[in-house]
Order: C-alpha cells, then structure tokens, then sequence
C-alpha cells in the first residue's frame, strides 16, 4: 500500500443484507462490477480494499477508479488495469481469486 492511501467510511451505519449472495463480472481486466458491497475500507491508483456481505475484497491493479458507486444496492463499478481479486476470510490469509491474471 502506498502512503497516498485514502481510507474512509462510504456508507454509514446500516446498510442491510437480505443475502449472501454476491456477483462479480471482470471484462477483458478492465471494467469490474461488484454487488454487494457495505464499505469502501481504502483505496488508491493501484490497489481497494472492499468490504462486502461475503467478506473482504481486495483489488489490485494500475490506474483504478471508482466509476460508480450505489449505496442502495452495494453495486461498484471499478475501471483500469486490474491485476488481481482476491476474497480474505477471518483469519486474513488471502485466497486466490485472481493470481491467474499475472
């Protein structure tokens, strides 16, 4: 993580889950959509730090921006060079989602 690293709250206290269902789509490393999504933890030019209702997401790439972001549906649209996704369970340890994309 660099030292330019933003971190703040997006949306507020209560956002509620009616499920743990969850839908990610990554066209050609460019464009990712995400549902699902209760809080931006931090994010910077080359790596986002997500929470959602299936636990931390963690995205790692070149150039990324927030395209869009839906507090009532948890919907993000994250654009530029996307390296890597990859899901953390509760003891940390990162489980590989998106390695292949080296």
């Amino acid at each position: 993580m660099s030292k330019n690293m933003r971190c703040f709250f997006v949306f507020g206290g209560n956002m509620e889950v009616c499920d743990n269902k969850q839908t990610l789509v990554l066209e050609d490393r460019k464009k990712l959509v995400i549902d699902g999504i209760i809080n931006v933890e931090c994010f910077n030019d080359d790596y986002l730090e997500l929470e959602s209702n299936s636990g931390r997401i963690e995205i790692e790439g070149s150039s990324l921006k927030i395209q869009e972001l839906r507090q009532d549906t948890g919907k993000i649209l994250i654009t530029g060079d996307i390296s890597g996704v990859f899901y953390r369970d509760n003891k940390m340890q990162r489980k590989h989602f998106g390695k292949i994309f080296k």
